[in-house]
């Protein structure tokens, strides 16, 4: 994402101030100032959960400008807003909504999301897929999608990296509930590897592999029952829980407890403890390294 559209994304999104006549052309000082000050405030948190079946409220939510993400609308007056949550170099992740109406995006990026409420239809390929509350795609930089709003509106949680290679074709969809077969599973390498100390149980780190480019990679995750403690995360990470759940603890003791359908945003350098509570959890992830 280059800096012209990371401003005109930041006018629109984070200021919501589109209707107001601000383009990405010529920002003021007061406004770029403005513009630093909600991006510092904004990625304060390093840990964002969203809850699958609860949205975000409307007066949450800013106007999008859709020629920033390479959308083109094909039927209806579809509206589209969002939540800004990460805003870091060429990663941009919160909430995105659509109202009802159909829609094509060519992928400015890399982009994994989660549908926290409502239904969308995904045409792309030839191949046409039903997405519901807690159901995950992964879809990378040039592919072209045509989706369609079922209801009234649908939003998702998402993470994107602008700045990804173009690599047009892949839409992976993870349902809620699903599984990844042993067969398809590769070990990751050990929790501290991951900058992790096991607090309990004898986990291991095993993931089925469905993307993977320079500092950037996503797939399906399983972690056994264990409890670990995070000493600084080394990826800026979407994550969406696909069956049984966990819990992560921040350094404050603000507790967040996942089940099915929920989805998180961890931001790198974060502190956390994550507590898998039944037998095992599977995850549907995607990670971008930062230095």
């Amino acid at each position: 994402m280059n800096t012209t559209m990371l401003r005109a994304s930041l006018c629109s999104i984070v200021l919501g101030i589109a209707a107001m006549g601000c383009t990405s052309e010529i920002i003021p000082l007061d406004e770029e100032e403005a513009i630093a000050s909600a991006a510092q405030e904004i990625n304060t948190n390093k840990i964002i959960v969203y809850e699958g079946g609860k949205p975000v409220a409307q007066n949450q939510l800013s106007p999008l400008n859709p020629a920033d993400f390479n959308i083109q609308p094909l039927q209806g007056n579809v509206d589209y807003k969002g939540q800004i949550d990460v805003l870091e170099g060429d990663l941009i992740g919160g909430v995105f909504q659509a109202t009802q109406g159909e829609y094509r995006q060519v992928f400015p990026g890399v982009f994994h999301a989660t549908v926290i409420v409502g239904s969308l239809r995904a045409k792309t390929g030839g191949k046409t897929y039903h997405l519901k509350r807690g159901d995950s795609f992964l879809v990378t930089k040039g592919t072209e999608v045509d989706f369609k709003t079922d209801g009234a509106r649908h939003q998702a949680s998402f993470l994107g990296n602008f700045g990804s290679p173009d690599m047009p074709g892949t839409f992976k969809v993870y349902k809620q509930g699903s599984t990844v077969p042993e067969s398809e599973l590769i070990t990751l390498g050990t929790p501290a590897d991951f900058n992790m100390t096991v607090l309990k149980g004898d986990p291991v780190f095993e993931a089925r592999i469905d993307y993977a480019q320079g500092f950037e990679s996503a797939g399906h995750f399983r972690l056994e029952r264990s409890t670990l403690f995070v000493n600084g995360t080394t990826v800026t990470e979407h994550g969406s829980v696909t069956k049984y759940g966990m819990t992560m603890t921040r350094p404050d003791g603000t507790a967040y407890t996942l089940h099915a359908g929920d989805s998180y945003i961890v931001r790198a350098g974060s502190t956390q403890t994550w507590e898998v509570n039944g037998p095992m959890i599977y995850q549907a992830f995607f990670g971008v390294f930062v230095p």
